[in-house]
């Protein structure tokens, strides 16, 4: 049960654009995707919002830097959606 109230309970959905959660570690120098934690994001949101029953990630999962998030992100039952890469076709 969450710490956001005593009388009432919240629910609260966690959606993850991970792309630009990601890359900004991957293009830094000293940091890599695996710097990337999600676990206190879904801590935080279940201490202060409620318990976190809609979980998803978006992301171009071909992209070998969410290889390192990808772990983390089953563990804690994240849905992970595949978007495609734009292309100027597109």
């Amino acid at each position: 049960m969450s710490k956001a109230t005593d009388d009432v309970s919240y629910q609260t959905a966690l959606l993850l654009d991970l792309e630009n959660l990601v890359i900004p570690f991957e293009k830094r120098k000293g940091t890599s995707p695996s710097d990337v934690k999600i676990d206190p994001i879904v801590e935080f949101l279940e201490d202060n919002f409620g318990d976190v029953i809609f979980r998803r990630a978006y992301a171009d999962w071909s992209n070998k830097a969410f290889n390192a998030v990808e772990r983390e992100l089953q563990d804690l039952g994240v849905e992970m959606i595949h978007v495609r890469r734009r292309t100027p076709q597109s």
